[in-house]
């Protein structure tokens, strides 16, 4: 008896792992219902319970768990970790920072994560009071203020505001243009109930010029998402390009999903992209230096 139950919690397993492999790597966010899963269980989280599992197993299994173990692992460093060399960054530079702050009353940080100013910032789920605070402090900054769709866009030059997609599917895009330079600032929703498809849709419609162009914000599906094919087409991943260390930005500095992202287009020169971890937000910052 004992020995029948080990051969079908082996079986049970075997399939609870393929399938969670076909998921990952093959039918990934293309449904509705596969996108909870797929979102759910992110590689880190997969080699995790690989391994955790390999304490509880059949003897029979182990010696392939572990070797899958090792694959997942070399799968992930892979394809996320970066590792770029700069050196010093020459001028000049535009210095861009994108941050989630996750509602807390922390927008001043962004601007105290480095020797100067941000020449640009794009604020998600800010604080409206540090809005304030934040124009009292450097009255010469130009600051656009979307209360509805929390986000928020500072600049050292004049902004002209080109469009305001407010909040539909619960998503946002605002299209600006400073220092000669297209922005689409993005939000897009990240309620359980609002399939990710919609909100990517309204970013892709958005989108009209894939020349001296920036896409950033919060996208609410990692990089492995088949909704980010358009975006992968005409724009390279900033981070991707010129950036160190774990492209994941999401959790309180684990790297389980990269959920914020900066598309630079393909005329443009990434010259380094930086995440700075915080303790106040579950988003990473980026901080992305361009040359202008």
């Amino acid at each position: 008896m004992r020995h029948l139950l080990k051969k079908i919690y082996a079986g049970v397993y075997t399939l609870a792992i393929t399938a969670a492999l076909v998921l990952h790597f093959v039918i990934k966010d293309q449904t509705y219902t596969s996108s909870l899963w797929f979102y759910a269980l992110p590689l880190p989280v997969l080699l995790f319970l690989v391994l955790i599992s390999t304490w509880c197993i059949p003897k029979v299994l182990k010696r392939y768990n572990i070797t899958l173990a090792f694959i997942l692992l070399t799968v992930w460093l892979a394809r996320s970790f970066k590792l770029t060399f700069t050196g010093e960054i020459p001028a000049p530079k535009l210095e861009i920072v994108l941050w989630n702050v996750a509602n807390n009353n922390t927008v001043l940080d962004a601007f105290k994560r480095g020797a100067t100013l941000p020449d640009v910032a794009v604020l998600i789920e800010y604080s409206a009071q540090e809005v304030m605070a934040l124009k009292a402090l450097h009255p010469s900054y130009y600051i656009y203020n979307d209360t509805i769709g929390k986000i928020g866009v500072f600049s050292k030059t004049p902004l002209q505001i080109k469009a305001h997609i407010p909040s539909r599917y619960q998503t946002t895009v605002v299209n600006f243009k400073t220092k000669g330079i297209n922005f689409y600032a993005v939000d897009v929703s990240g309620s359980i109930d609002v399939p990710r498809s919609w909100g990517l849709e309204v970013v892709n419609t958005a989108i009209s010029t894939t020349k001296n162009t920036v896409v950033l914000g919060d996208f609410n599906v990692p990089y492995e998402s088949v909704l980010l094919k358009d975006l992968k087409s005409n724009f390279q991943h900033a981070f991707s390009e010129k950036g160190t260390g774990f492209r994941e930005t999401w959790f309180w500095g684990l790297p389980i999903l990269s959920l914020d992202h900066v598309w630079v287009s393909k005329d443009l020169e990434v010259i380094k992209v930086d995440k700075v971890h915080t303790s106040t937000s579950d988003h990473a910052m980026l901080k992305l230096f361009l040359k202008p």
